[in-house]
């Protein structure tokens, strides 16, 4: 058998042409670089040298043939030729010293050289750590034969990408670079150099941790006994001093520059300039796609302070899953500095006066503003506006003074309406000549690089306090620093006098049904475009063409657009205020929003109804956040720090009341907070029940929020009264 005629790269016999037929690789009959191996050179009496894959300073890796077990392996040679050390005469294969005084280095480099392919030899078991078969000496160096990884390095993959990837894809190729971490770590092991040159991408979709020639032990420093590796923008600080000690936290701050790196398409500002002065920005703020639980983490990982970092792999595995909570490690650190401050001022103030400890205590507290201050709010007018920012002035002045108490905040609010047209020229106009409000609605600006950020807020609210919309309200907006404080919802209204009564959550397809099924063809009114958009989704409409939206619905419901009461189901599109209201006359149910509850009392055939939430198809709700607001960056630190807590005070009140939602009895909108929220279903549950032929109230807080006691109290703790009477009392 002639080796010399097998292909350099597939191991093929060539026949001895200049080009295999079978892979196309230009046959060399010597190396590139005199040093180096020449193609065919056989060693330990079975692998068979193959071409050059890498050629660094501290070895050269050949693709090589295993003839015993006939595959192709990938084989490390130690052949330090930086410095130059070692060289080799062409067309040999033993490594002689160029100078004989370099031996003690040169050997203690061998002993590290076979020591890393030790390490790497006890994770085989380990798919996304590269397989070392074997490691042995020979023409006086060391060699390691592992397995051979067909693909490309992640520097690479990110060239041919556009130098960036989408979220799912970093996650795909980031997870199994983790697990491997996890694994090594388990073991007290170090990376010490995880990057993209050290992460490769196989054919077969495998992710592969190369490169252990850096490694240390936990607790290691970086003195002399291994030169200091760094790959900037990837290197914790820890790594570029003498006495910094490795840990898990080292890989942790890499992997997470990697993660930061593959999504914004940026290497990180190397760890010893952020030190300086850290302008890192969050991947939501560069406008990158990605779960804001994800941004955390990468940013947790990606801490300054060892720390501050995640204690393990696994934690950070964990955390940018969305399966345990972490936070951004400012809002963080700012956290423990409150907790430990709490906690020397508790704890000394409780030896003097523990009243005044209480006090010093919310005091210390971030969110609660210390100064005196007026800060200016402007909003679009609506009817209840004037009177809802007058009660929220009053009320939220009260609140201050008592949670900073030791300082004695007054918070004066300044409130300002325009009209819809007038608003977003105003506002705009107010940002260019400097003289904007401290806070204004922002739902209307599709980008709003002048609001200041939020974080702190969303940091101080507890998801447990809220339903369920805020959670929607707080991935919609926390990323553009806003904030919605309500929501709308549609809603199916019935008169009492219909012949059908829903029991609590219906859909338009149960009424339908219902209609078939009894041959009613009860008429229904849809006045409210949100309601429209939220019916036609639930029942197919996907969203592409909005000229279209009326028509889908009218179709999936059987329904008619000419104004011409059509059978079994009639819908009729309210286009204009006062357009149709004879059309009320007839009609027994009404899909509309739930703040609409005041206009749909005022028509005599709805006046007396029931309300239940509407679903559709897919069981999911379209919610409007009607009113979003932000806080004026360029504000003074005091009127911004009291605008926050204006926010935290309206969004969650502790007395029960969410001013900016309800007004008097009729409710505004819905508010986010729970506790609010079960308020305002008290006294939005006047509500026809069928079962008693009455309405049912809770007359403590009929009293209390219209301030009609003398009609009331005749009717005060009854259970039930008559329609006749409720109806009077609410006019």
């Amino acid at each position: 058998m002639d080796f010399n005629e097998l292909c350099i790269n597939c191991f093929k016999y060539t026949g001895g042409e200049e080009v295999c037929m079978n892979c196309g690789t230009v046959q060399q009959r010597k190396p590139k670089q005199s040093y180096q191996l020449f193609p065919h050179t056989i060693l330990r009496g079975r692998y068979i040298i193959g071409r050059v894959i890498n050629n660094g300073g501290m070895g050269i890796i050949y693709k090589a043939y295993d003839m015993k077990l006939e595959n192709t392996v990938a084989i490390k040679e130690f052949l330090p030729t930086q410095n130059s050390m070692v060289n080799r005469q062409p067309g040999s294969t033993t490594v002689a010293l160029i100078n004989e005084n370099d031996r003690p280095a040169f050997e203690k480099a061998k002993v590290e050289f076979i020591e890393e392919a030790r390490t790497m030899a006890q994770f085989t078991a380990c798919e996304s750590i590269v397989r070392i078969y074997e490691y042995f000496e020979e023409n006086e160096t060391a060699y390691v034969v592992m397995e051979y990884l067909d693909g490309i390095s992640l520097r690479e993959f990110l060239s041919i990408n556009e130098g960036k990837v989408d979220f799912d894809t970093a996650m795909s190729i980031i997870i199994p670079v983790m697990e491997a971490l996890s694994v090594i770590h388990k073991e007290k092991i170090i990376h010490c150099n995880v990057c993209p040159d050290n992460i490769f991408i196989c054919v077969n979709q495998h992710v592969k941790l190369i490169d252990f020639s850096d490694t240390k032990l936990v607790g290691e420093t970086n003195r002399d006994d291994k030169s200091i590796v760094t790959k900037p923008g990837y290197t914790p600080p820890e790594q570029y001093t003498s006495d910094g000690k490795v840990g898990p936290y080292t890989d942790i701050y890499a992997t997470g520059a990697v993660l930061y790196n593959m999504l914004s398409g940026k290497v990180p500002t190397e760890s010893i300039v952020r030190a300086e002065r850290d302008s890192l920005q969050k991947l939501t703020k560069l406008g990158i796609q990605l779960p804001i639980y994800s941004d955390k983490s990468i940013m947790k990982a990606m801490a300054l302070r060892e720390e501050s970092r995640f204690k393990s792999i696994d934690d950070f595995i964990n955390a940018v899953q969305g399966k345990k909570k972490a936070d951004f490690p400012e809002v963080e650190l700012k956290k423990k500095k409150i907790r430990r401050t709490v906690s020397i001022v508790a704890v000394f103030v409780f030896m003097i006066m523990s009243v005044v400890a209480a006090y010093v205590v919310k005091s210390v507290y971030s969110i609660i503003p210390t100064s005196s201050t007026e800060i200016e709010v402007w909003y679009i007018e609506t009817e209840q506006d004037e009177k809802r920012w007058k009660t929220v002035a009053g009320k939220f002045n009260d609140f201050a003074k008592t949670e900073s108490s030791v300082f004695g905040a007054d918070i004066k609010i300044n409130a300002r309406g325009f009209s819809e047209k007038e608003y977003k020229k105003e506002l705009q106009k107010a940002f260019e000549e400097g003289n904007a409000p401290d806070v204004y609605e922002s739902g209307m600006l599709s980008e709003d690089e002048n609001a200041a950020s939020l974080e702190t807020l969303y940091s101080e609210l507890e998801d447990d306090d809220f339903n369920n919309v805020y959670k929607i309200m707080k991935d919609t907006y926390s990323k553009e620093n806003k904030i919605a404080f309500c929501y709308d919802m549609p809603v199916l209204y019935t008169s009492k006098k219909s012949s059908y009564m829903p029991d609590g959550t219906e859909t338009l397809s149960d009424l339908i049904n219902y209609n078939d099924a009894k041959r009613v063809y009860e008429k229904a009114v849809v006045t409210n475009p949100d309601a429209v958009l939220y019916a036609a989704y639930c029942y197919g409409y996907d969203g592409k063409n909005n000229k279209d939206v009326v028509t889908d619905l009218y179709n999936s419901a059987r329904c008619s657009v000419e104004g011409e009461w059509k059978e079994p189901f009639d819908v009729f599109l309210f286009k204009k205020q006062g357009q149709g209201d004879s059309i009320f006359s007839e009609a027994k149910f009404y899909i509309g929003m739930i703040s609409e509850y005041d206009k749909i009392r005022d028509f005599a055939s709805l006046n007396n109804f029931s309300f239940s939430k509407l679903t559709g198809k897919n069981t999911m709700d379209y919610y409007v956040f009607p009113e979003v607001w932000s806080i004026n960056k360029n504000s003074e630190k005091k009127d911004i720090k009291a605008a926050v807590f204006l926010f935290y005070y309206l969004i969650n009140n502790p007395d029960g009341q969410n001013y900016i939602s309800k007004i008097g009895f009729a409710p505004y909108y819905l508010p986010l907070n729970k506790k609010t929220q079960d308020s305002t279903n008290k006294t939005f549950g006047v509500i026809y029940d069928n079962k008693k032929s009455a309405y049912q109230a809770d007359f403590k807080e009929l009293l209390k929020i219209t301030g009609k006691a003398s009609k009331v109290s005749a009717l005060a703790g009854k259970e039930s009264s008559t329609e006749a009477q409720l109806n009077e009392i609410l006019k």
